[in-house]
């Protein structure tokens, strides 16, 4: 578990152990755990669950025994269980269903009977029934329905007779009922609807009478309403319409571009209950509408570039009622505009870039009453900002590529959103970290780093981001382990400690020599002479220097010693303790830094750890093994390749005779 800091974001399991990877897909949150698919080499490719504790991450079944796995796919939660597709012998590729226990893991029917795969898509929760597509079935392509048992899974319609079947495609679910477009042979590809049952799966409406169908697209749900672009045949051409499930209720809203030519209205975002939509006029060229689902309702916003040039808004998001989008004006270039479907109310919300320059914003998460987006700045780069909608309001969050250069920023929009509570979660690649976790709350004080896992520019590449919860999981790769799951309980990042580690001297060997303390925190944070201590293990004070840096979005204190019993900068033979005072130390708000990692402001963070000089493995003793090592540094100085600096009791350059007196009268020794 985690408590949102980067000491307690974690790896929940190494699934593969060692430097290969299980490469876990497919993170589906249902009934409070994460389902994924991850590989062993066991038992290939099968179906896992999390609690998020290591010890609630299990193999669900192995589907098909041996190394050669059942490749789930196709994961949908209906109610408190997941229904997949998997493979296994003597049925081929069938449904199957899980409600998170390996007892309650099983196939649901082999449709297609024996070891010939049923061909499944468009697994869809419909209600409290799956509905799905069998590409293969008695019937041809036609939709099925289950509710988890054999016999509740059934043929829901034979739309269109014979071999071919009517090939369905779910478009949209609004309550307990899905849309979905299907061809028969009197009425073309059209419109229809369902509630999971054969009883309740109905034609909406012929819109383009005949065998031509009316080519459905664009479905969008606003309100209690579908909306959606259809060719309704001679007179109309390509225009919107609207339904609410009943075949009284499937209308054209307006014929934008009257009579036969098309306005082919193309969505841009839904709002409350209303469709934001861009169409084409011979007037106007495309530009912004709005439908509240009637005729009358169905308006131009405004004609932001007057005239035949087109507005063409793109990469819309909606924030409460509003509709952030971007667009090009010939003042402005691509600038980021905001529009509460008025007049009025459509506007320019800053000129990032002034004049005909283009910042080219590009929205990437909703948080909270604010739009986060990233930008190409004067100077930035692509950054990340956020606005709240007004020029004052919209601010850069964090240079995290310093200067021009551009930091790479994806909000994973595969699997769930990435916003948890407050904050929202991100990949990011910097120079300094590679591609890394990021978190932010909105403001450029609370946008830092979450933890560096593969610590340097390589990068833990973090992917497939997932909330349940209170908690965000995904996949990295932190070097060691391969590509394996983690989990982060976010409780506040930054300003929390990400790491305490001791400096050993050379080649990363144990503390024969204790020079330093370097203490990361994973914020800009003040650190005040009291706020990091130094004790023996008796208690006793150990005077202490801090030098104190803001390195990019993280504070590295450096501890080093003073007084009568420092020699060559090091501490003398000892356990030690190192106290990083949480209560003290102030991050972003001047908030307390959470030191012990549970998630609260204050408490103190307690690093142990011993100096022994000629102690050259860390066993806590100096034996024969540390006097080979030591013999072959005797005599050597700085800039040797053979040369030792941990053998360097005075810190001298140099590993001469006096070094090895004191060598000598430990050999043999040990700390209690």
């Amino acid at each position: 578990m985690s408590d949102g800091t980067a000491d307690g974001t974690v790896l929940l399991r190494d699934i593969n152990p060692g430097p290969g990877t299980s490469s876990p897909a497919g993170l589906t949150v249902g009934g409070g755990r994460v389902f994924f698919v991850a590989s062993s080499p066991s038992t290939g490719q099968e179906l896992y669950a999390t609690d998020g504790t290591p010890d609630g991450t299990v193999l669900l079944r192995d589907i098909n025994p041996g190394t050669g796995g059942s490749g789930p796919t196709g994961m949908t939660v209906v109610g408190g269980r997941v229904f997949f597709i998997a493979t296994a012998p003597g049925t081929g590729r069938e449904l199957y269903v899980t409600d998170g226990t390996p007892e309650g893991t099983g196939l649901v029917r082999d449709i297609i009977p024996g070891p010939v795969d049923s061909v499944l898509q468009g697994l869809t929760a419909v209600g409290g029934r799956l509905v799905f597509t069998v590409l293969n079935g008695p019937a041809g392509s036609e939709l099925f329905a289950t509710d988890g048992t054999p016999g509740g899974t059934v043929l829901l319609a034979d739309l269109n007779p014979g071999a071919a079947g009517s090939s369905p495609s779910v478009l949209r679910v609004v309550g307990d009922r899905a849309f979905f477009v299907a061809t028969a042979a009197a009425t073309g590809r059209e419109l229809y609807v369902t509630d999971g049952t054969p009883a309740g799966t109905v034609l909406l409406a012929d819109l383009n009478p005949g065998a031509t169908g009316s080519g459905i697209a664009n479905l969008t749900v606003a309100g209690d309403r579908v909306f959606f672009a259809a060719d309704g045949g001679a007179g109309v051409g390509v225009e919107l319409y609207a339904t609410d499930g009943t075949p009284g209720g499937t209308v054209l809203l307006q014929d934008i571009n009257p009579g036969t030519a098309n306005s082919v209205p193309s969505v841009l975002a839904a709002a409350g209950d209303r469709l934001f939509f861009t169409a084409t006029t011979p007037a106007t060229g495309r530009e912004l509408y709005v439908s509240d689902g009637t005729p009358a309702g169905t308006v131009l916003v405004r004609d932001l570039n007057p005239g035949l040039i087109s507005t063409t808004p793109t990469n819309p998001r909606v924030v409460g009622d509003r509709v952030f989008f971007t667009t090009i004006t010939p003042g402005t270039g691509a600038e980021l505009f905001v529009t509460d479907g008025t007049p009025d109310g459509t506007v320019l919300v800053r000129d990032i870039i002034p004049g005909s320059v283009s910042s080219v914003p590009q929205a990437v998460a909703v948080l909270g009453d604010r739009l986060i987006f990233t930008a190409v700045g004067s100077g930035t780069g692509r950054e990340l900002y956020a606005t709240d909608g007004t020029p004052d309001g919209t601010v850069l969050l964090a240079d995290l590529a310093p200067g021009a250069d551009s930091t790479i920023i994806v909000i994973d929009t595969s699997t769930t959103p990435t916003v948890v509570g407050d904050r929202l979660f991100f990949r990011a690649t910097t120079p300094g970290t590679g591609a890394e976790l990021y978190v932010t709350d909105g403001t450029p004080e609370g946008t830092a780093l979450v933890r560096d896992i593969f610590p340097g520019a390589a990068g833990s590449n973090p992917m497939l981001l997932t909330v349940a919860g209170d908690r965000l999981f995904f996949t990295a790769d932190d070097g060691l382990t391969g590509r394996e799951l983690y989990v982060v309980a976010p409780g506040r990042t930054g300003g929390g400690v990400t790491g305490v580690k001791v400096a050993v001297g050379d080649r990363g060997l144990p503390p024969s020599r204790v020079t330093s303390l370097t203490v990361v925190f994973d914020g800009l944070v003040t650190v005040p002479p009291d706020g990091l201590e130094v004790a023996r293990a008796d208690g006793t004070p150990v005077p202490v220097a801090v030098d104190v840096v803001a390195r990019g979005r993280q504070t590295v204190a450096v501890v080093t010693f003073v007084g009568p019993d420092v020699v060559g900068g090091s501490l003398p033979d000892g356990d030690y303790v190192l106290t990083v005072r949480g209560d003290r130390i102030r991050g972003a708000g001047d908030r307390p830094v959470d030191g012990d990692g549970d998630g609260l402001p204050g408490g103190d963070r307690v690093e142990r750890f011993s100096r022994l000089f000629g102690d050259a493995d860390g066993d806590r003793d100096v034996d024969a093994a540390d006097d080979a090592l030591f013999q072959t540094t005797l005599g050597r100085s700085a800039g040797d390749p053979d040369f030792l600096s941990l053998f360097d009791f005075d810190g001298n350059g140099t590993v001469d005779p006096a070094d090895e007196a004191e060598f000598v009268a430990r050999l043999g020794g040990a700390l209690p």
